[in-house]
């Protein structure tokens, strides 16, 4: 009888301990926790790798990275940005009821396409630290700095969706952005960097720009976050004025946004201490139970 009652004490103690893991530990996870981790879910994803780095355009529809082929219908079906630097833009013309061009900004030169659905042959185009080649006769230099974007589905960034916000924080979050807006006869590139307080518009040579403001909403589940809806500016040549609203960026996926309320360092503390404390008291009262039972 006493080792049948040596047995039900020890069942009863694995029991209570795996009780007290299981039903107190997502609640004192969901306390203690100081941030949450959001995904910014885009149109396609890009990198920042710069070093020797190479998209190969094949004009039967789909684009190749190493040992990846990404077939030209499963991106948005828009002018799209592959490339992206301070004096660069590299955009994808995606519209196969006309063409799949390949176009390239350059600051200071007129756009022109380099590979095109009309193109016999695949067209290479290699990266590297500053220098965009091709394996036809392209030879162009760039700013080359950590801004750098490029077109990879691996990417730890995404260019936003149309009208779909994404979330960022106010003052860390690094935003890109690198498009054309036809101010005059000309179309006219303007490339976008910074955060939501404080960013910068980089317009082409002859144009000007001012009322730059970053369009958010605040978030009040989270400390400095907010929803990026739009970056909008005046453009003018001193003769022509347009109003230009951007209102798809280049993001990273992953933004670690801390609660705008939860405990603190020592209050974690004791809180995480109370499945031990029970476990403790568990293993107290088994002691307890058993020097009763000798002293029977």
């Amino acid at each position: 009888m006493e080792k049948m009652n040596a047995l039900t004490l020890i069942i009863t103690l694995v029991v209570g301990v795996i009780l007290t893991g299981a039903l107190l530990g997502p609640v004192i996870n969901d306390a203690t926790t100081t941030e949450h981790k959001i995904i910014n879910t885009g149109a396609y994803n890009l990198t920042d790798n710069d070093d020797d780095y190479t998209i190969s355009y094949d004009p039967t529809g789909k684009f190749v990275i190493g040992d990846k082929e990404i077939p030209f219908d499963t991106l948005p079906a828009d002018a799209i940005t592959i490339a992206s630097a301070k004096d660069m833009l590299l955009r994808f013309q995606n519209w196969a009821a006309q063409s799949y061009n390949l176009w390239l900004f350059i600051d200071g030169k007129s756009p022109f396409v380099i590979a095109s659905s009309s193109s016999p042959s695949a067209v290479e185009v290699t990266f590297d630290d500053g220098a965009l080649t091709t394996n036809t006769t392209i030879e162009e230099t760039y700013t080359s700095d950590d801004s750098v974007r490029i077109f990879n589905p691996d990417g730890k960034y995404t260019m936003t969706i149309y009208n779909q916000p994404a979330t960022v924080l106010k003052d860390t979050t690094v935003i890109v952005g690198n498009g054309t807006t036809q101010v005059n006869a000309w179309t006219n590139r303007f490339y976008i960097e910074g955060t939501a307080e404080d960013i910068e518009v980089t317009p082409a040579t002859g144009i000007t720009v001012s009322n730059v403001t970053v369009n958010t909403t605040e978030i009040s589940q989270y400390k400095d976050a907010v929803k990026l809806n739009s970056i909008t500016f005046t453009a003018t040549d001193g003769t022509n004025t347009v109003d230009a609203t951007y209102n798809r960026v280049i993001v990273p996926i992953e933004i670690d946004a801390e609660l705008s309320q939860h405990l603190t360092p020592g209050q974690i503390s004791l809180v995480g201490a109370i499945p031990v404390m029970v476990i403790v008291a568990l293993l107290m009262a088994a002691v307890g139970a058993i020097a009763l039972r000798r002293a029977d």
